[in-house]
């Protein structure tokens, strides 16, 4: 079953073409490989009310590790993956984030400004902003938090 659902993943990859920058070294050991692709499988079709939900396989935060996750993270794979990234304003804006996980930010150095607004954002998870040491301004208008931790 696995190697037919894999099968379909790779078929419908070929045919879409679709991809996106995303952090899809999962292991941390600065390249997305094989090691980076077992977990992910593990992860594939879970979503928050799975037993073994983790957010950071959701690559897009949708609230859901499927096919749209896997065209993500087929896109990095081979990849060297740079762990920081320099920027002072971070536009997220209508981008159908649902979620704030705590180590979303981690790979960012230098943000001043963020902008999360007009997103379905209901939770933010406590420790989501710690690695944002630069922060002065973050932008939320238009979300659906329902909790701060």
């Amino acid at each position: 079953m696995l190697k037919n659902i894999l099968g379909i993943l790779v078929l419908l990859w070929m045919f879409t073409g679709e991809g996106g920058a995303a952090n899809a070294d999962f292991d941390n050991d600065g390249t997305v490989g094989i090691s980076d692709f077992l977990l992910f499988v593990d992860a594939f079709g879970t979503s928050p009310e799975s037993e073994n939900w983790d957010a950071k396989f959701d690559l897009n935060s949708d609230g859901t590790v499927d096919v749209q996750d896997y065209l993500l993270f087929v896109d990095q794979f081979g990849n060297t993956v740079s762990r920081k990234t320099v920027v002072d304003t971070l536009d997220l804006r209508e981008q159908g984030i649902t979620a704030v996980r705590a180590d979303l930010f981690a790979d960012y150095d230098s943000v001043k400004v963020l902008r999360l607004e007009n997103n379905v954002i209901g939770v933010i998870e406590p420790g989501a902003f710690d690695s944002l040491s630069t922060l002065r301004k973050i932008f939320m208008q238009g979300n659906l938090i329902e909790k701060l931790f």
